[in-house]
């Protein structure tokens, strides 16, 4: 009869313990995804001021080259060196958006929170 009676208090703290460990799971796991959130907030931020200045300083440096290629051109070969920078214009418009897509593709979103997740899982089954 002993046995009988000291069961439910058992079930009671185990279920105590089980509340307990699920809340403070959720409580790391929700902290672990607001790191994550920052570390990619900031990764984006850095990427887009990096494209911003790059863009800006090679428009610039592109516009000089074309107008002083063009300037200083003859009149026959005009339409021959605007021809050709224009092909080169998009071909290294094409590369910098490559990049910059690879860049901000590059690394899975939570990819963190997602293998803790996996692991908890696991430790379930």
């Amino acid at each position: 009869m002993s046995g009988e009676l000291g069961s439910p208090p058992d079930l009671i703290e185990s279920s105590k313990k089980l509340i307990t460990n699920a809340i403070e799971m959720f409580k790391l796991h929700t902290e672990l995804i607001g790191v994550e959130i920052l570390e990619e907030k900031s990764r984006l931020l850095k990427a887009i001021i990096f494209a911003c200045g790059a863009a800006i300083s090679i428009n610039l440096f592109l516009m000089v080259i074309t107008f002083s290629l063009i300037f200083f051109s003859t009149e026959a070969y005009r339409m021959s060196v605007i021809g050709i920078l224009l092909i080169f214009y998009l071909g290294f418009g094409s590369m910098c958006i490559f990049f910059l897509l690879k860049l901000v593709c590059k690394k899975a979103i939570f990819s963190s929170t997602i293998s803790e997740l996996k692991k908890d899982q696991e430790c379930l089954h």
